[in-house]
């Protein structure tokens, strides 16, 4: 876990602390911990990024590489999204990894910029990306086996998760 600096509020290398993250005027830079690690994988942050400019601009030729089966994505769903959301910006991808070191739950933050609305509504969610047979990271939308129902049941309701997402929904607050 990052050290913290309670009375300034103040972490390593810069990055803002738990009151700063709230603060919708500061740039929302949580450090994430040991288990919820921030932007510690290029391929899954990579990957989660084409997956949101994907679904913004309702690309499911991207999507249809990229994703598990895309045939579970609804196509109207992503048409009338991209009616109302401008743009996604400041995405960070928060990873908690599988034991077995082969799959990840990504919590990503981004901020959503909405139409006719000048302020960007900070959200998270949350993905389960996992390796394909060929090798490549795809986030994966099919059904869950017991293991992996339990993996991604665990990594969200731990500690370090629900602090991201109480720092989110105050952000948002």
């Amino acid at each position: 876990s990052p050290v913290i600096d309670k009375e300034k509020d103040e972490q390593p290398d810069g990055v803002v602390g738990d009151e700063e993250c709230v603060d919708p005027l500061v740039p929302f830079d949580y450090a994430g911990t040991e288990v919820l690690e921030k932007d510690a994988y290029p391929d899954i942050t990579e990957l989660v990024t084409q997956y949101y400019n994907a679904t913004l601009s309702a690309d499911m030729e991207t999507l249809e590489m990229i994703v598990s089966d895309s045939s579970l994505i609804d196509q109207s769903k992503l048409a009338a999204q991209g009616s109302y959301i401008e743009s996604i910006d400041n995405l960070i991808c928060y990873t908690v990894t599988k034991p077995t070191k082969d799959a990840f739950r990504a919590y990503v933050y981004y901020d959503m910029k909405l139409t006719g609305i000048e302020t960007p509504a900070p959200a998270l969610s949350a993905l389960y990306v996992t390796l394909a047979s060929d090798g490549r990271y795809i986030i994966y939308l099919s059904g869950l086996d017991a293991d992996t129902h339990n993996f991604i049941e665990e990594a969200d309701q731990s500690e370090d998760v629900q602090h991201l997402k109480d720092l989110v929904n105050e952000r948002f607050e």
